[in-house]
């Protein structure tokens, strides 16, 4: 992109979220270059991206009653290499929330029936927790959607 720089100002460059997230994993060069009326200059710097595990932890889904049943909906791109695992928890509001594994059941489109009853919180919630770890693999690797419902 392009812009006139002020003269004599600190001029910043940044890379939204959304841009970082668009870049694969790799090396990277961003190019400056500074033009005026007599000349130019330009200066690059290389950068690497190696994310090699990732986690997405949904906030708190607060529930009138205690859900027993979650079924979900997880769009993604995982390489056969990397680890992927979905836990989920029907108390979520706890200080220590009771985590299950069900990543057999959501790669198998079943439902997914919770085991926890009890809970320390003053109400009942849903929560839903995604770890990835690339294990070395490369190509493409992300969590885009997650979806579903509870009961």
């Amino acid at each position: 992109r392009s812009y006139n720089a002020e003269l004599g100002a600190t001029n910043t460059f940044n890379v939204t979220n959304e841009e970082w997230l668009k870049l694969t994993n790799g090396s990277h060069t961003m190019t400056i270059i500074a033009t005026d009326y007599v000349d130019e200059a330009s200066r690059s710097y290389t950068f690497v991206k190696n994310v090699a595990s990732f986690t997405i932890q949904t906030n708190p889904i607060v529930a009138t009653d205690k859900p027993t049943r979650i079924a979900l909906t997880i769009g993604r791109s995982i390489p056969s290499e990397a680890t992927f695992v979905v836990e989920v928890c029907n108390n979520a509001f706890d200080t220590i929330p009771t985590w299950e594994d069900c990543t057999s059941i959501i790669m198998s489109n079943l439902v997914h029936t919770f085991t926890n009853t009890t809970k320390t919180a003053n109400q009942w919630g849903v929560a839903i927790r995604i770890t990835v770890n690339r294990n070395g693999s490369s190509g493409a690797c992300y969590v885009d959607a997650i979806g579903g419902n509870f009961e």
